[in-house]
C-alpha cells in the first residue's frame, strides 16, 4: 500500500443541497487527509484546461448516450434532434460546461493509502441511479439520464473523483497552485 493524493470535486448541486460536510466526513472517517480545499465558481477556461475534449472523446460521449438511450428504449432523436454521436457529444460537452459554471464548487485534495481506489469506491457509480446504497452517489443522488433533459443538463452527479494517478495529478495542478496543497 502506498500513500497517494487524489482529487475530488463537489459539484454545484452538492453545494446547493448542503451535503458538503457529510461527504467530506466520509473521506475523513476512512483515514484520508484533506490537504487542500477551495470554494470557487469555475470558469469555462479552467474546465477546458483539464477536461478531455478530443474528437474521439466527444464521439465516445455521444456513443455512450446513444447506447444508454437504446438500452432503455428511449428516443435519442427526440432529445437531441440528431442520432449522430459527434453532435450529441458536443451537446453533452456544452451542458457539462453550463452545469459546472452554474454555481460554486468545492475542489479537494485528499491524501492517504490507496486514496484513488478508496475514494472511487466511496463515491460509487457515475450514473447515480446505478450507484449502490452506502456510496456517496447511492445515498445522496438518484438522477439518471432519462430523468433529466440530457440535452440541456447532462447527467448530473454531485461529485467527481479522479480515476487514476495521471488524472489526479493533472486535476490537482489545474485547480491548485503548489503552495496551496499541504
Amino acid at each position: 500500500m502506498k500513500k497517494e493524493r487524489t482529487f475530488v470535486l463537489l459539484k454545484p448541486d452538492a453545494v446547493k443541497r448542503k451535503v458538503v460536510g457529510e461527504i467530506l466526513s466520509r473521506f475523513e472517517r476512512v483515514g484520508l487527509e484533506i490537504t487542500a480545499l477551495k470554494v470557487t465558481v469555475p470558469t469555462e477556461s479552467l474546465l477546458k484546461s483539464y477536461l478531455p475534449s478530443s474528437e474521439s472523446w466527444i464521439i465516445g460521449m455521444g456513443g455512450k448516450a446513444i447506447a444508454y438511450f437504446k438500452r432503455n428504449e428511449l428516443e435519442i432523436k427526440e432529445t437531441f434532434n440528431t442520432e449522430e454521436a459527434y453532435e450529441i457529444g458536443k451537446r453533452i460537452e456544452e451542458s457539462i460546461y453550463r452545469y459546472m459554471t452554474s454555481g460554486p464548487v468545492i475542489a479537494v485534495v485528499l491524501r492517504g493509502f490507496n486514496a484513488i481506489e478508496v475514494v472511487r469506491k466511496l463515491v460509487g457509480n457515475t450514473i447515480p441511479a446505478k450507484a449502490e446504497p452506502g456510496t456517496i452517489r447511492g445515498d445522496y443522488e438518484s438522477s439518471s439520464p432519462d430523468m433529466l433533459d440530457i440535452s440541456e443538463l447532462g447527467c448530473q452527479n454531485l461529485i467527481h473523483a479522479a480515476d487514476c494517478e495521471e488524472s489526479a495529478r493533472k486535476e490537482i495542478q489545474a485547480w491548485f497552485n503548489s503552495d496551496e496543497v499541504v
